[in-house]
């Protein structure tokens, strides 16, 4: 029962009877379908089919996560990123019945297929991300600079074998949209603003609405942690856009735009800024091999200092 709360229960209840006309439609498929495959086989326990789903992908998001930072980065800065992902304090959420250690999975792979120039793999993975989190549609933008940094090395005539990487995430989330349209299941931005108050805002208007809230003495607890955890992770940004490759500055903040643009316009509890964003911030991979690094840096430096 602890495990069947918030968003596993809309996902529980996609999987269950499948779409209609609700808030339920903000919550793309493709959890919810394996949610449905893996449940044949737990005797009809959907709470129990949505831990193990999770806790697979999870697996699999490490052992991807540890192959890309270890090929960009070498085995020390992975085995820290991924012990500090692990052990993030929302990191929990991995394992339960939420859909980021799903996209993680995707992501990853989609990131190492496009450096090994498997195009139509990368394209598929970030496809399959799009279907299991909306944002997946800010895919497009790293995978996109992978294909243009290779371009100029091999020439524009390379330019179509690349483009299911261009294509695949819009697809997924086109799909669904049309999906949602064809069967006149509402608006996904209608009901988000009936479940959740949540509306599309510019970035910085949900920055400015916690500050006035802060100053005004209306924030709540969870609102002050979900700024905190921005705020690390904006600043680990800050060092990724530095000292790592623009590909992943790029993902980095595509996704932290897509964070901030969720904008809460109710009033009190309702109005709370950022919900949520301690736990999408575990989507942040970059973030954490930055945080390696420095620790990298900072070990080596006290080790020169104590000579």
């Amino acid at each position: 029962e602890p495990w069947r709360r918030y968003d596993t229960a809309w996902y529980i209840l996609i999987a269950m009877q499948g779409y209609f006309p609700d808030t339920r439609i903000v919550f793309p498929p493709l959890y919810p379908a394996l949610i449905r495959v893996v449940e044949l086989v737990c005797g009809g326990n959907f709470v129990l089919a949505a831990l193990i789903v999770s806790s697979v992908f999870c697996v699999s998001a490490f052992y991807l996560f540890y192959r890309l930072a270890a090929r960009e980065w070498g085995d020390p800065i992975a085995t820290r990123a991924l012990i500090l992902l692990a052990a993030f304090p929302t990191g929990f959420f991995l394992v339960a019945g939420y859909t980021e250690s799903l996209f993680l999975t995707f992501t990853l792979g989609a990131f190492l297929a496009a450096f090994d120039r498997r195009w139509w793999l990368a394209g598929g993975l970030s496809f399959l991300a799009s279907l299991t989190r909306l944002q997946g549609l800010v895919l497009c933008l790293p995978l996109a600079w992978i294909a243009y940094v290779q371009c100029r090395e091999v020439g524009q005539r390379a330019l179509l074998s690349r483009l299911p990487v261009l294509v695949g995430a819009p697809l997924g989330t086109l799909a669904f949209v049309a999906f949602i349209t064809y069967n006149q299941l509402e608006s996904i931005e209608q009901a988000y603003a009936d479940g959740w108050k949540l509306a599309s805002h510019l970035p910085w208007d949900s920055v400015i609405t916690y500050l006035q809230r802060l100053f005004a003495g209306e924030t709540v607890a969870h609102e002050h942690h979900n700024a905190m955890a921005l705020l690390l992770l904006a600043l680990l940004g800050g060092v990724v856009w530095r000292r790592f490759s623009r590909t992943y500055a790029i993902y980095v903040g595509s996704t932290l735009v897509v964070i901030l643009v969720r904008y809460h316009f109710g009033a009190g509890l309702a109005g709370a800024q950022f919900e949520s964003a301690i736990r999408y911030v575990l989507l942040l991979f970059p973030c954490f091999s930055a945080a390696a690094a420095l620790l990298n840096s900072w070990r080596a430096a006290s080790q020169w200092a104590a000579r």
